[in-house]
């Protein structure tokens, strides 16, 4: 068992905590500590100790603190220490129940993730059946390290060979004692075939003339040049230029454009004047209306068709094509090919396209400048066209004569023949092979990726086995888990249950699934991704029957346990989110846990909740209780008296009266003389709420009720306590001035003891003996 908290130091909310009183923990503990108070510290504590891993405890190194972690924990038989790197020795005999439980084996947040799922399989199997898993786990590791391994020797083994070469077929070929003459005969073979062919390929292989595209000049170019806007546009452009010619230096109408943008609202962007009705601004706006910016558009669009069949780029192209065809030519034609044909010199193309493009960029640029007015045709535009159209027709001689020289190319191709050297080659290729596969070097590197091969079947031969037997061990648990989780859900009232567990091998790693089942309709789990409009753990559950479920998971798990006997069983708010419907369920299954096992902790927040285990677990064994408590900054630990804390509020005030009185001559009352006045009027209040219930409102104090005793009828139930009437207001009396309601200077107003005494006396005299 363990006994004592000696010592946790500087681990979270454990600043320096040391036991405190003579007693010590027993086969039964219910321990209260307030949220925050060091109950999931304690759980992680422990964690580190049961599974040797310091990471619980220095993830949880008090902050702010220089010194190191330090636990001491007794147990029968000895001391746990932690000495702020390692622990002396482990306590593998704990169970615990708590978010990290959830978190790791069940659920985190909303969802189910594929880690749950694994770990939740090894918390189903069991001892035995985890071996296996983690036989499982391991097989598959070390195949897929072997894999690599394969991966490995398959590469050096394969940059000793040929490109592409199979390895499966190349460890199946025989050994030839004359290869080396073989691979020598050949390649002379080869060496004639080539010589004798090596015209007839370079025929072959030669290409053909390409035929070039004829450069076609817009049909509309003349007809835009001689377009005109509409009269207004006309007088709008008038009135611009006027004003140009006026008042500018040589602004363009670019400059008028830029003004229009930056002008905001009816002010000028430049002398701040106001511009509403000046004739003007409306002859600029007019001037770059709609139409106009259209007009442009179509403009700037000719010139960019202008510059791709003109440009620098479609005559580079063409002089590309030129050059290529040129050479070509010449080698077809020392071969006899194109007799009787002349290729038409059309090298003067390039120049007649840089004019045309020349010439038609200064009339757009004109018509742009003033797209208003009719451009006409320059005799230098007019010259380039013709020339334009004389190479059109010299383009068309070239591109014939082209048609024609390929079709000889072509036929000449046709009467060439060519050896079947790759036949051959292939032919040394597989001698060159054989040669490769017999090479020392070759046969141990094969001799290794042969041995990585047999290795990796073994290991999946056996992982076969173990897998096969683990399944088998696994169906038989999974049905005997799923059974009892049910049980224990049908125990708790959760409206729910769980079906078709099983188990999964996505990943290589073992993992188990099971359906919810609500209203007879089976739900999967899902998962993040899982859409929120479709049913799932997430939107199905409340949180207190996810709770629930984690709880029942633990449960279950733990009852399989063949060491059940000698578990240290800790139970962190194991009560959290459920409902108050549960609370006997939670509590009763806990105690029989209990006496199943060698010690059990529960950890609450709940004083009530550890109320009613401790009620529940009488006669079960030998019970404590006892509570983490602040102490300074930190927390302690010490006794705590469950049923003192528990009892209700009358209790509690009758004690505080009843301690007062009976403890004179004794050690002073742990209640100071003006808390004991204040604690009077309460009292009779309480008292009277029990014996004559109904009859008093909520918001009804002490004056209120004997106003009510005094007027009551005989045959009303309040006539009872006219007996006391005297006594109750003469105590009233006395009590109103210790409480903020009668007295403002109640917090300062003298306690004669004696007279304290007195009414003390007679209060408890009233509610003893009325």
């Amino acid at each position: 068992m363990l006994r004592k908290i000696i010592k946790i130091k500087n681990v979270g909310r454990f600043e320096d905590c040391r036991w405190r009183g003579g007693t010590q923990f027993e086969s039964m503990v219910v321990l209260f500590a307030e949220n925050a108070r060091g109950k999931s510290t304690f759980c992680d504590v422990l964690r580190s100790c049961t599974t040797n891993s310091p990471d619980y405890v220095l993830g949880r190194h008090r902050l702010g603190s220089s010194g190191s972690s330090e636990v001491e924990l007794l147990i029968d038989g000895g001391n746990l220490k932690f000495d702020g790197t390692s622990w002396n020795t482990s306590l593998p005999t704990l169970a615990i129940f708590d978010s990290t439980f959830i978190h790791q084996n069940v659920y985190a947040g909303d969802y189910i993730d594929h880690e749950h799922k694994k770990n939740l399989y090894h918390v189903i199997l069991g001892a035995q059946g985890v071996q296996l898993a983690h036989e499982v786990e391991k097989l598959d590791i070390d195949i897929r390290a072997t894999t690599k391994e394969i991966t490995a020797k398959r590469d050096v083994l394969t940059a000793m060979l040929p490109h592409g070469t199979e390895i499966k077929k190349f460890i199946l070929l025989q050994q030839d004692a004359d290869i080396a003459a073989k691979i020598a005969a050949k390649e002379e073979e080869i060496k004639s075939a080539e010589t004798a062919t090596a015209r007839a390929t370079e025929i072959k292989e030669k290409g053909l003339l390409q035929e070039i595209g004829e450069p076609i000049f817009p049909k509309d170019f003349e007809k835009s040049l001689a377009e005109k806007l509409p009269t207004l546009a006309e007088e709008a452009e008038k009135k611009l230029r006027l004003h140009l010619s006026q008042h500018t230096k040589g602004a363009t109408e670019s400059w008028i454009t830029l003004g229009l943008i930056y002008q905001k609202e009816d002010t000028c962007p430049l002398c701040g004047q106001n511009t509403a009705g000046v004739d003007l601004l409306s002859a600029y706006r007019a001037y770059f209306d709609r139409v106009y910016e259209n007009f442009k558009k179509k403009l700037q669009e000719i010139g960019q068709a202008i510059f791709g069949k003109f440009g620098d780029k479609a005559v580079l192209t063409t002089q590309k094509i030129l050059g290529d065809n040129s050479a070509l030519w010449e080698f077809w034609k020392q071969l006899g090919v194109g007799e009787g044909l002349i290729l038409p010199d059309i090298s003067s193309l390039a120049s007649v396209c840089g004019q045309v493009r020349e010439q038609a960029d200064l009339l757009l640029e004109k018509k742009t400048s003033a797209p208003l007015e009719v451009v006409i045709l320059t005799d230098e535009f007019t010259q380039a066209i013709n020339a334009l159209k004389k190479s059109a027709d010299l383009i068309a001689q070239y591109n014939n004569t082209v048609k024609n020289f390929n079709a000889q190319v072509t036929a000449f191709k046709l009467k060439q023949g060519t050896a079947n050297i790759q036949k051959l080659r292939s032919e040394l290729s597989l001698s060159k092979l054989v040669q490769a596969r017999y090479l020392p070097d070759v046969v141990q590197a094969l001799h290794n990726y042969e041995l990585a091969e047999k290795r990796k079947n073994d290991l999946e031969t056996k992982k076969t086995t173990v897998k096969t037997d683990l399944d088998t061990y696994g169906s038989s648990v999974l049905a005997t888990h799923e059974k009892r989780i049910n049980e224990l859900l049908a125990m708790f009232a959760a409206g729910f249950s769980i079906s078709g567990t099983e188990r999964s091998y996505v990943g290589g790693r073992p993992s188990s699934s099971y359906k919810l089942v609500i209203n007879g309709v089976k739900i999967d789990l899902g998962d993040e991704r899982t859409p929120a409009n479709q049913p799932s753990f997430r939107n199905t559950l409340s949180a207190g029957d996810k709770s629930t479920l984690a709880l029942a998971l633990f449960i279950s798990q733990l009852e399989r346990d063949p060491n059940l006997k000698d578990k240290i069983v800790v139970f962190d708010d194991p009560f959290t989110s459920q409902d108050r419907s549960r609370r006997t369920a939670t509590q009763s299954i806990i105690c029989n846990v209990s006496k199943r096992v060698t010690q059990t902790f529960v950890l609450s927040h709940d004083p009530y909740f550890l109320r009613a285990i401790w009620d529940a677990y009488k006669g079960g064994g030998q019970i404590k209780s006892f509570q983490f408590m602040r102490m300074g900054n930190g927390t302690s630990v010490g006794e705590w008296n469950v049923e003192q804390e528990t009892v209700g509020e009358y209790a509690k005030k009758h004690r505080i009266l009843w301690g007062y009185r009976h403890n004179t001559g004794l050690p002073a009352s742990p209640n100071s003389p003006r808390e004991v006045a204040q604690t009077i009027r309460p009292l009779l209040e309480e008292y009277l709420r029990l014996k004559l219930p109904h009859s008093f409102a909520d918001n009804e104090w002490l004056g209120d009720f004997i106003s009510k005793i005094r007027n009551a009828q005989d045959t009303d139930p309040l006539a009872a306590a006219k007996g006391i009437l005297e006594r109750i207001e003469n105590i009233n009396e006395y009590s109103k001035r210790y409480h903020h309601s009668t007295n403002p200077a109640f917090s300062t107003e003298p306690i004669d003891e004696t007279e304290l005494m007195n009414y003390v006396t007679q209060t408890l005299d009233i509610v003893g003996g009325f």
